[in-house]
């Protein structure tokens, strides 16, 4: 993970970057430093979940933040609640339902509830970013989201530099890869919360898990995919 995350600063430093304006009081300050310690809270149960679920699971699954989100939306940042985002929400988290029976029983077996619990986390993360892309621009909070979490992480790899290597050695064209779709993203999402509600913003983000679920299917093989995908 720490990897990851210094190879996504520097890329969305280097891609998105372009002035150094930052916010002069404390307030901004704080939410950044709480929002990226939440990302980064959220980040360690994601990569335990990468593991333990597989890929057309965990991604739907990882939707049913939406209604925490539109919850949030509502009561913090005093978006309004109509029809269409309420029925819409619904509808994803019965899908996040239907996956979780197995045989007309109900089965959470670990790598659901490390999902659940990061896309908990999440969800507090992102109401955090709307309000931090009000006092940053995209380009600086993105950065500092990145390279935060980062430097919280960094005293607890310190004594893991072989290993780090050793990834960096293997993984590398992955990571990176990984790093600059990532990286593309969030800046993609930061600036469309800058310029529109949570609520509007969020739902169309879970057609994500539509091609989350897709790639698990052609890539890694796995089953149960006409479930998944309704």
């Amino acid at each position: 993970m720490w990897v990851y995350l210094i190879a996504s600063s520097i890329l969305y430093f280097l891609l998105f970057v372009r002035e150094l304006t930052v916010p002069t009081s404390i307030t901004p300050w704080i939410i950044a430093v709480i929002a990226c310690f939440v990302w980064a809270l959220a980040l360690l149960p994601y990569f335990k979940s990468v593991k333990l679920t597989e890929v057309s699971q965990r991604a739907p699954l990882g939707k049913i933040s939406l209604i925490l989100l539109l919850a949030m939306s509502v009561a913090f940042l005093g978006e309004k609640l109509t029809l269409q985002k309420l029925s819409g929400t619904l509808l994803v988290v019965a899908g996040a339902v239907v996956l979780v029976f197995s045989k007309g029983r109900l089965k959470i077996h670990t790598g659901i509830k490390i999902t659940l619990l990061s896309a908990f986390l999440s969800s507090i993360a992102l109401i955090l970013d709307k309000i931090a892309v009000s006092y940053f621009t995209p380009a600086i909070y993105g950065f500092l989201t990145y390279l935060l979490p980062a430097l919280f992480i960094t005293p607890l790899v310190l004594n893991k530099k072989a290993e780090m290597e050793s990834v960096i050695k293997r993984r590398r064209k992955t990571l990176l890869g990984l790093a600059l779709v990532g990286t593309i993203g969030y800046f993609s999402l930061l600036t469309a919360l800058q310029l529109t509600e949570a609520s509007n913003v969020f739902p169309i983000t879970q057609l994500s898990a539509v091609i989350a679920v897709l790639g698990g299917y052609f890539f890694h093989k796995e089953k149960d995919i006409w479930r998944r995908l309704l």
